[in-house]
């Protein structure tokens, strides 16, 4: 963990940080959307049960160092005419502020969604996968992070600001005595 730093949900409280966050270009396809949605949308989202986005703070500069909102989703795959949905965490929205890149805050984003998925299998929903649809610049930071691309079969809930986007996966494994999340590269 980052010294000197805490998880909170976006609020009003705090939407002043939001206005010194911008996303570096080279490290995203479209960092306009990720500045746009934490100033004018993530508020939004929250109150309406859309997302919950939590925003990861520097304590000592009082930051925005980057934010992760999330959603209940689903894992879908078709057999015949019959489409299925695994239980899944969506992460909606993933960035990290151009001044604080390459200082492992994307990593703390993902491990606390992580976290966040374990808490909830061991208290009130079941979630088997962790979805999103990454920028195609992100694509590698997220199979760093042990996402894997979807193979053709499998489909996540699509949104028009996503087409262009890859969809992704994390397998959970749970059970009553040992969470955690595994490599399923070669799995399914």
């Amino acid at each position: 963990m980052i010294e000197n730093a805490h998880f909170d949900i976006w609020s009003k409280d705090i939407y002043g940080l939001a206005l010194g966050f911008k996303v570096n270009p080279s490290s995203c396809g479209n960092p306009e959307h990720f500045e746009n949605y934490i100033r004018w949308s993530a508020i939004d989202d929250n109150n309406a049960g859309v997302s919950t986005t939590h925003a990861f703070i520097d304590d000592e500069n009082h930051a925005l160092m980057g934010f992760v909102s999330l959603k209940a989703s689903s894992l879908l795959s078709r057999e015949g005419s019959m489409t299925m949905g695994e239980p899944a965490l969506e992460i909606s929205n993933l960035a990290v502020s151009k001044d604080y890149e390459r200082r492992r805050v994307g990593t703390e984003l993902i491990l606390h969604v992580i976290a966040e998925v374990l808490k909830a299998n061991r208290g009130f929903a079941g979630i088997k996968y962790i979805v999103l649809a990454a920028d195609p610049k992100a694509v590698g930071f997220y199979e760093k992070m042990e996402f894997y691309k979807l193979r053709e079969y499998f489909e996540i809930p699509r949104q028009m600001d996503n087409a262009d986007c890859v969809p992704m996966f994390m397998k959970i494994q749970h059970n009553q005595d040992e969470a955690r999340y595994v490599d399923v590269s070669d799995d399914e």
